[in-house]
């Protein structure tokens, strides 16, 4: 009897543990400081889910939206930051606006497909300066239909915040 408890404990251990869920995960892998700098001051950021008639493709966020607009946010803080892009001291003072366009996670989990527009709006004029639209994909493979579900959405999400990143080192302001 005791036999028999010891391998029902442990079999129901390993079974449980193998179907945990992945975490989503939006941090880019590597944030390297930049060589530009903007002659701009970003004052805040603000991540949206677009609304359905706004929405490119699928929003498969399972309920979730706001944690994904709030999960992505952080992200995109903590990468700027580390960047060192903007000039804090600047005049001018920038919002950095992002609209989730889609997230769809597509193939039983093993792509996704994610689409954003991100805009610079001068604070003083009301002024777009910069807008681009990205749209990106991830994939993963694991057994578990959840995590891989999850990992492929997460890298599809990374992948837009990274070039995100790409893109507006490189970029051009209008002056002031």
């Amino acid at each position: 009897m005791k036999f028999s408890l010891k391998i029902f404990s442990v079999a129901s251990a390993v079974f449980l543990t193998g179907c945990s869920a992945a975490p989503l995960n939006f941090t880019p892998s590597n944030v390297a400081r930049s060589t530009h700098r903007l002659d701009a001051a970003l004052i805040s950021t603000n991540v949206t889910v677009a609304s359905k008639d706004e929405q490119t493709g699928k929003m498969n966020t399972a309920g979730a939206e706001a944690d994904v607009a709030s999960l992505w946010k952080s992200t995109l803080d903590d990468a700027l930051v580390r960047m060192a892009l903007f000039r804090d001291d600047s005049p001018r003072k920038l919002s950095l606006i992002v609209k989730i366009l889609e997230l769809d996670i597509q193939s039983l989990g093993y792509k996704a497909a994610t689409t954003a527009t991100y805009e610079l709006v001068d604070r003083n004029t009301g002024q777009t300066v910069y807008s681009t639209k990205i749209q990106t994909h991830g994939g993963a493979s694991d057994y578990v239909g959840v995590n891989r579900s999850r990992k492929s959405g997460s890298r599809s999400v990374q992948a837009n915040i990274e070039e995100f990143l790409r893109q507006i080192e490189t970029a051009q302001l209008p002056q002031i």
